[in-house]
């Protein structure tokens, strides 16, 4: 330990009797190392890291499939699903009927949740008016995921029936920048396209997103778009139309499920509901089937569209890093050659060349971990 200090402190002084040469190196290494964790940091959080809800592992995202696209009236989608299963035509948004249909007969999820968006809602009540991003959500959309509140309560079932009083649910970076992070903020009354809502909880900080890439404002109950309507609604009762698609459904798995048994229990209550129900939607040889996706994998949201940018991103920043640390590797050769009388010297004083070595090692090191802490 005490060679150590010793070779650090003889280091500190032949970096300080080179402030030139400190000072170039450490910066080439903080630009190279920079720039590479940026963009390692973006990678991670768009591509890498998991979905944050509880247990992702049992949460699966609903697919369905076909030999023939259904009957449908509209079909509105948001880019947050991923992988498709091959074959036919397929897609992951479904109507509201279907989505009760799956939630009151489906005996293999201990929870089923849907949502849509995020949307533009003007919002109103707390300053001046602006545009928020709302993503509606299921009753149970909460309580599926596993995603709790820091102030508040989160959204439940009873928030999501005809005659409930409008609740949503602020996200957390939302409740930072527009409200000051005040907890009064919960139980305040805003509005959304005029109508008004009460703000009863926040959601926790952990939880900045479902689809990868994509942000919302706050959480608005299914039911509750009866009186604040997207704009693509229209004037017909797009929320209870079985022709009209737009919702995104996940279910949590029940323990010891396996996934592949699930699907096929969906699968049937799907088929049942697209050839025999009130409307039926599709033929026998359609083949109309569920095919579930672990969430990770089934929701993708901007990740297909930026991952192509990212990876050629990283393989460019990490060229510079190479460049970077050859041009410090040239820069500490050509330091070297300077400092050959003075290697000879501690030579001749009997310093062995492992001792040598390793104070030359020290002094690369130190530079390396101010250039990383810079960068």
């Amino acid at each position: 330990m005490n060679t150590l200090l010793q070779d650090i402190r003889y280091g500190l002084r032949m970096l300080a009797k080179s402030p030139g040469f400190a000072a170039v190196a450490i910066l080439t290494l903080a630009l190279g190392i920079g720039a590479n964790t940026a963009i390692f940091s973006l990678i991670d959080a768009v591509m890498l890291r998991s979905i944050p809800v509880e247990d992702p592992q049992s949460l699966v995202v609903f697919n369905w499939l076909a030999n023939k696209n259904p009957d449908y009236h509209s079909y509105s989608n948001y880019g947050d699903c991923g992988r498709r299963p091959m074959g036919g035509h397929s897609g992951c948004s479904f109507s509201m009927p279907l989505f009760k249909a799956m939630r009151e007969q489906a005996n293999t999820f201990s929870g089923l949740a849907a949502f849509c968006g995020p949307i533009p809602f003007d919002l109103s009540g707390n300053g001046s008016a602006s545009i928020a991003r709302g993503e509606i959500v299921s009753g149970d959309f909460f309580s599926t995921l596993g995603v709790p509140t820091i102030v508040g309560r989160p959204l439940g079932p009873g928030d999501d029936s005809e005659h409930a009083s409008l609740a949503i649910v602020l996200s957390y970076n939302y409740w930072q920048s527009a409200f000051g992070g005040e907890r009064s903020a919960v139980g305040r009354t805003v509005r959304i396209d005029n109508v008004p809502v009460e703000i009863v909880g926040v959601a926790s900080p952990k939880f900045t997103n479902l689809a990868p890439g994509k942000t919302q404002d706050f959480f608005l109950p299914l039911e509750a778009t009866s009186q604040v309507k997207p704009s693509w609604f229209g004037n017909d009762d797009t929320l209870n139309d079985p022709y009209s698609v737009w919702l995104v459904m996940v279910g949590r798995l029940k323990p010891g499920v396996p996934i592949g048994q699930a699907q096929a229990a969906a699968s049937v209550i799907f088929r049942n509901e697209m050839l025999h129900g009130a409307k039926p939607l599709s033929k026998a040889a359609d083949n109309p089937r569920i095919s579930l996706a672990p969430v990770n994998e089934g929701l993708s949201g901007q990740r297909g569209q930026i991952s192509l940018l990212l990876y050629v991103m990283m393989i460019a920043v990490g060229a510079i890093l190479l460049i970077a640390c050859a041009n410090v590797a040239g820069l500490m050769l050509a330091r070297s050659a300077a400092r050959q009388k003075e290697m000879a010297v501690r030579l001749a004083l009997g310093a062995g060349r492992t001792r040598v070595i390793r104070q030359l090692l020290t002094e690369s090191v130190m530079l390396s971990i101010v250039g990383g802490a810079l960068g």
